[in-house]
């Protein structure tokens, strides 16, 4: 598999050939969470580690990496996505779901805040609300999930939603596909 063959490294990575299957090429894109998903017309060659080419591939700090590899007639085979840091822990999200009466009796504030200091916008595929009972997923109306103010000393967004009579918003969380775990660690408060 490509993902066993990615290795990290301090300021970026390097792939291993598949000495098994030759005849590919290799390439990287990096890109944000408030992208849908990777551009691939951004993409940039990969050269394969060898004993005699040891280059890491040199990726800034904090930033999305797609890796995927190529038939020599552009099909693909494999992608692996990961996040790149070099920072130990994951800066917070954290959110909470508030009864916010002055907008009807079954309308809840979301609050969503940036901790540590660090936040970017989100696309809307990356993040949802759940209703924990049911599994259903509910997507946020606007593309971007962003801070109100990114200046602000706690950067946050908020949400009204309605809830349905008789439904418990204590069971309603809201979680995010596996690139936003990589990079943020969800908390509810």
């Amino acid at each position: 598999m490509l993902k066993d063959r990615v290795v990290i490294k301090d300021k970026g990575f390097q792939i291993l050939e598949d000495l098994t299957a030759p005849g590919r090429e290799a390439y990287f894109t990096t890109f944000s969470l408030k992208d849908e998903k990777a551009v691939r017309n951004q993409m940039y060659s990969l050269t394969y580690y060898t004993p005699l080419n040891t280059m890491t591939q040199p990726v800034e700090n904090r930033s999305f990496v797609c890796v995927w590899e190529e038939t020599t007639d552009n099909k693909q085979i494999e992608e692996y996505t990961f996040y790149f840091t070099t920072a130990g822990a994951k800066p917070k999200l954290q959110w909470s779901i508030e009864k916010a009466k002055k907008y009807g009796s079954n309308a809840y504030m979301i609050t969503l805040k940036w901790k540590d200091h660090y936040s970017e916008p989100i696309h809307r595929s990356h993040i949802w609300l759940k209703h924990k009972r049911s599994n259903s997923r509910f997507t946020f109306l606007r593309e971007l999930i962003e801070p109100l103010d990114a200046n602000a000393s706690e950067p946050i967004d908020q949400y009204i939603i309605e809830v349905p009579a008789g439904v418990d918003p204590t069971d309603l969380v809201i979680e995010g596909d596996e690139l936003l775990q990589q990079k943020y660690l969800l908390m509810g408060v």
